[in-house]
């Protein structure tokens, strides 16, 4: 594996303010794709009086591995990265969430990564307490919890047995696919916004920023993806990065 970048500057900044709340839980539009989609509406009351929205910058910190495990979270809008430090500096980045996101579960009591905004994001925020009691209170919620997160495990499995065995070129194909799929991102006709910087697709492929440059411009040169700026791309050529990507299924 290529090396990867080392621990951001700002990477220990502290969360903004907690924020008045902003809609409710019955009227949220994340509500279907996220852990709220088997509660009835009484139960979306009892949810919403114990949540606290919280808004971070791009860059900012929700939480740090290896903290004591005190609030969960829901990410509500925009994109965040789960983020593990080798004991050498470099970064490694487990994974991006999107709209409708649980995290903070652990067993163990604490945080076993880092999560950082990717861009501007609004979390719900619960603390471990008060939601754990509703997970007692309501089987079902727990039920779905754990449906989440077993889903994001066998992902994650997948993602992890592809990548040993893919070239750089098949990565990225692979990753380009991924985000072209994900409803959550911002889509401009046939094109989508790339939420996240180079460094981060590096650090999650486990690449060099050079090779990803270098592959970005190759896919661009071969007519494989269009670039209208830096941050939209177009998949011009699906069927030749399906061909590439083939030894990573992506399961949604």
């Amino acid at each position: 594996m290529e090396k990867n970048q080392t621990k951001p500057d700002n990477f220990d900044i502290k969360p903004p303010p907690f924020l008045n709340k902003v809609e409710q839980c019955r009227n949220c539009n994340k509500r279907e794709s996220s852990l709220c989609a088997v509660l009835a509406c009484d139960e979306l009351d009892r949810l919403e009086e114990i949540m606290t929205p919280m808004k971070f910058t791009p860059g900012q910190t929700i939480f740090t591995e290896g903290d004591d495990l005190t609030h969960y979270y829901t990410l509500s809008d925009g994109v965040i990265r789960l983020v593990k430090f080798l004991p050498d500096g470099r970064r490694a980045i487990l994974d991006f969430l999107y709209k409708g996101d649980f995290l903070g579960l652990n067993l163990e009591g604490h945080y076993s990564y880092s999560a950082e905004a990717v861009t501007n994001i609004i979390v719900c925020c619960f603390t471990r307490q008060k939601l754990q009691a509703m997970f007692d209170d309501i089987p079902i919620m727990k039920g779905r919890l754990m449906s989440m997160f077993m889903s994001k495990l066998v992902s994650s499995q997948n993602q992890m047995a592809g990548l040993g065995r893919m070239s750089p070129r098949e990565r990225l194909a692979a990753f380009l696919l991924h985000l072209a799929a994900e409803p959550a991102l911002k889509h401009v006709g046939q094109s989508f916004v790339l939420p996240m910087p180079r460094e981060d697709i590096a650090d999650f492929l486990g690449l060099t920023i050079e090779t990803v440059s270098r592959t970005f411009s190759a896919f661009a040169k071969e007519s494989l993806i269009g670039m209208e700026k830096r941050n939209i791309i177009q998949l011009k050529n699906e069927p030749a990065l399906q061909k590439l990507a083939q030894k990573w299924t992506i399961e949604n």
